[in-house]
């Protein structure tokens, strides 16, 4: 189970580059029949080169991105303390969370809306990580290029009258819900699986089960689909309500 976890692929499709080539193509045959630049039909052409470019390059971006992803080394000092916290976890165990936490950059990359964290086991790499933070940031910047946050969903408070209270409100729900769709869609992108009809975990979503983690994570996939599905039916509906449960105890932004 952890050595097939170990070579799931992270990757995305990249945008053929002969979309951008075809309405090029459109755009110089009308010009030299019409031999009018400013008409229909050479400005839906021109529309849709400057659409399929910009998605070409999007594309370009993202598998650069992920190269870096890959190619990056974790500081030594994460591994050291995380040894010192889990001196049960093996080396393949150690490699299984270190690709989880890679894939969890990885949707980062692919989609910048705010993510929950589906693995226990990867988050308490995190939290190590956290610990060090000139070593994070150093991480994060060679990475995403920017500061990933991390923010417990036990720690979604508000301070009102001099004191902190919880918020277990509604709202407060459903972004959870939302992130933890927003994690199992680009988590299914990210290993090249359809997240409405896969037959398989990603493997964010698969490593606690696989290491057996304390307070692990654990998926249903049927669930996960069919409660994926309505979410974006919720959304096609603009309900403003979310078809996920909350699985997850920390999200990033």
């Amino acid at each position: 189970m952890l050595e097939q976890l170990l070579k799931v692929p992270r990757d995305i499709p990249v945008i053929r580059f002969y979309w951008v080539l075809i309405p090029l193509v459109c755009m110089l045959t009308a010009y030299l029949w019409l031999d009018v630049f400013w008409t229909g039909w050479v400005l839906i052409p021109c529309m849709f080169l400057i659409a399929s470019s910009n998605l070409y390059m999007e594309s370009i971006r993202r598998r650069r991105g992920l190269a870096r992803i890959a190619a990056i080394r974790l500081d030594p000092i994460f591994w050291q303390r995380f040894s010192q916290l889990y001196p049960d976890v093996g080396l393949r165990g150690r490699r299984l969370i270190e690709q989880g936490f890679k894939d969890y950059l990885g949707l980062q990359v692919i989609n910048r809306d705010p993510c929950a964290m589906p693995s226990s086991a990867v988050d308490a790499l995190w939290h190590v990580m956290l610990e060090f933070p000139l070593q994070y940031q150093q991480l994060c910047q060679q990475t995403l290029g920017r500061y990933l946050n991390h923010r417990p969903y036990a720690d979604n408070r508000f301070y009102a009258d001099n004191r902190f209270y919880a918020d277990n409100s509604i709202s407060s729900q459903d972004e959870q819900a939302q992130q933890l769709c927003h994690a199992w869609r680009y988590s299914c992108i990210l290993n090249g699986v359809n997240p409405s009809t896969t037959t398989m975990l990603p493997r964010l979503f698969a490593i606690d089960a696989a290491l057996e983690w304390p307070s692990a994570q654990i998926y249903e996939l049927e669930q996960l689909k069919q409660q994926y599905r309505q979410y974006l039916k919720n959304q096609s509906n603009s309900s403003g309500s979310s078809g996920c449960s909350s699985c997850s105890s920390c999200g990033g932004d």
